[in-house]
């Protein structure tokens, strides 16, 4: 019998259909790495499109969230490592140093991240590499502003006065326009034993005390001297300038209130003043913390108390204002009101120095907690306590602070 002439074939019966099929799920499998590696640099080069953006608008975050996500893909992605280095750099990060690092591994001849690596190494202290490595830069790249800045801030930390200012002139005159050279030249002038040179610099920092980028900084430069060289009403008058001036910070007024102390001005002309600052700083924090941290440097702890209760809670019972008022009442021995002080209270980022082998006067919250858990009687120091720290505890009779012998 044979088989009908015409019988229907249905397309899943065709042979050809499910090799071809095949085919396609295999190259599609072999296919698969270089896809996912072009996706991935696609990703990547997006991210790091993302992360430039953000950092030049100051927005960090999103720029460590897009480089991060960038190295994640790819460890070795130079344009997101220069990003994170340079986001190090901006926000003074000790991990500069490795990004730097990891950029030389990958391109030893980066002249840009070369000097960012020298300038790493300054900036965390070892400065003999960073001169050592500074010795090394091709004479081509050694004609930029940088490299002089770098090298002058080396020869700075070496003491090196002369390639200091060679350093600094030469920075002065490829960059005309940054009065910041001659400042940092005048500054390192005033003290010279010569009188031209110090004339010399004395008149660069009357000029550049009218400047708006360098007021403050030349101002500053102006009362120092005056102080170090006792002429009083010299230094009250460049530091009642540097108040006055636009932009004063909270430290250049706590500057008018040290040279008023150095002075020696009546108490109601001083008195004045730092009231007129707690006015100003009333509702900002760190200009609180700031205002309280001088009170407490300049033997003024025990009036600290009366100052912040007069100022909303919500600012005083948290960081950094309540760190600096708990080492008020800690330097005025006032343990009752350090007590209270730090019941319910939460110090966030700086809990640390609650612990006794945080140094200064914080030691002493450390030691307090111990004393109203155990009583005075049976406390006893770990560890040797800072003289300043010793001397603000209360005395005692029952032997506390004496050493007892070591038993096994």
């Amino acid at each position: 019998m044979q088989p009908p002439a015409n019988k229907l074939t249905f397309w899943y019966q065709k042979p050809l259909l499910w090799i071809a099929v095949g085919l396609s799920l295999c190259a599609a499998f072999l296919a698969m790495p270089t896809a996912q590696r072009f996706y991935y640099q696609w990703t990547g080069e997006r991210k790091v499109q993302r992360a430039a953006v953000a950092f030049a608008k100051g927005d960090y975050d999103t720029a460590i969230l897009n480089a991060r996500g960038a190295l994640a893909t790819n460890n070795k992605d130079l344009e997101a490592l220069r990003i994170m280095a340079k986001m190090a750099d901006a926000t003074g990060s000790p991990q500069a140093l490795d990004f730097r690092r990891q950029i030389e591994a990958i391109d030893p001849n980066d002249a840009e991240n070369r000097l960012g690596l020298i300038e790493a190494n300054l900036k965390a202290g070892n400065i003999k590499a960073a001169a050592d490595a500074l010795s090394k830069v091709p004479t081509a790249d050694q004609v930029t502003v940088r490299y002089h800045d770098i090298a002058a801030g080396i020869a700075l930390a070496l003491r090196n006065t002369a390639d200091f200012e060679s350093h600094t002139e030469e920075a002065s005159k490829l960059a005309p326009a940054d009065d910041s050279y001659q400042l940092k030249l005048a500054k390192l002038r005033l003290t010279a034993k010569s009188p031209e040179l110090r004339a010399g610099a004395l008149a660069t920092l009357d000029q550049l005390k009218t400047k708006p980028a360098t007021a403050s900084a030349a101002l500053r430069a102006l009362v120092r001297d005056s102080l170090d060289r006792g002429e009083k009403e010299r230094a009250i008058e460049f530091a009642n300038a540097l108040a006055a001036s636009p932009g004063a910070s909270v430290g250049d007024k706590l500057t008018r209130l040290s040279a008023l102390t150095a002075a020696g001005v009546s108490k109601n002309s001083f008195y004045l003043r730092l009231g007129e600052l707690q006015k100003e700083t009333a509702a900002e924090p760190e200009g609180i913390a700031q205002v309280v941290a001088w009170m407490n440097a300049h033997h003024l702890s025990l009036q600290v108390p009366e100052w912040v209760a007069s100022l909303p809670v919500d600012l005083v019972s948290k960081p950094p204002v309540c760190v600096a008022v708990a080492e008020s009442h800690a330097l005025a021995s006032n343990w009752a009101k350090l007590r209270e002080s730090l019941e319910g209270v939460s110090w966030e980022k700086l809990d640390y120095l609650r612990s006794p082998s945080s140094p200064g006067p914080a030691n002493v919250l450390a030691m307090l907690a111990v004393r109203q858990r155990h009583g005075i009687e049976r406390w006893k120091p770990r560890r040797r306590i800072p003289q300043h720290c010793n001397d603000s505890l209360p005395k005692s009779t029952h032997g506390v602070g004496k050493r007892r012998p070591r038993t096994l």
